[in-house]
């Protein structure tokens, strides 16, 4: 379920809030909107990588890095 706007600028809202008061974290409000971004972007691909997970669609990190070394030539 997608959040409405009015529950996304109030999320925004507490956490460009508690960024900008935090004395040892400084930033601008456009640093927290970059941030705001990236962490919405971080949980899309969570949440994707969750799907393909459960629909079969992954290698192992051992086969992913098997494939790697012998791609690059690299011995194992």
């Amino acid at each position: 379920m997608q959040p409405s706007s009015l529950q996304e600028l109030d999320a925004f809202h507490r956490f460009a809030r508690g960024r900008l008061s935090n004395p040892t974290h400084e930033c601008s409000l456009e640093d927290c909107l970059k941030a705001w971004r990236e962490r919405d972007e971080t949980i899309a691909d969570v949440v994707q990588g969750r799907r393909d997970f459960e629909a079969g669609l992954f290698v192992s990190v051992d086969d992913a890095f098997d494939r790697i070394h012998r791609e690059l030539g690299i011995p194992q």
